[in-house]
């Protein structure tokens, strides 16, 4: 049996939208599952079903899940400072320390920008 990735996080744009990264609206629903992609339509819309690596579905919390899905649709070079220090404002210590520990099962520029998100900083 694939394993799909709960509803909440089933779309990348949705994803950047709520943590205020764009502002484009998602027209279109893609899960992520270990199964291979696959397309179905369903009445006027459309379902799809990315393949992921397995290593990626790994994260055990919500909040990881989508800050490091987020941070792949932005893309390692267009995550700077600005990007650090606006997850740094909107997303709660709690969930910055269960990033930083799911991350580990991430590539290794997301577990270091997790790092850097959960650094303390000195007006906290």
């Amino acid at each position: 049996m694939a394993e799909v990735e709960p509803a909440p996080c089933r779309c990348r744009r949705y994803r950047r939208r709520i943590l205020e990264l764009s502002q484009q609206v998602p027209a279109k629903i893609t899960y992520l599952s270990d199964g291979p992609t696959r397309q179905f339509t369903v009445g006027r819309g459309t379902i799809s079903f990315r393949h992921a690596n397995p290593k990626d579905l790994k994260m055990t919390h919500y909040s990881s899940r989508l800050l490091a899905q987020a941070l792949r649709f932005v893309g390692k070079e267009n995550v700077d400072s600005t990007v650090i220090d606006r997850l740094r404002r909107i997303v709660p210590v709690e969930d910055r320390a269960n990033f930083c520990e799911d991350a580990r099962y991430s590539t290794d520029w997301i577990l270091r920008v997790a790092q850097q998100i959960s650094m303390e900083q000195p007006d906290e």
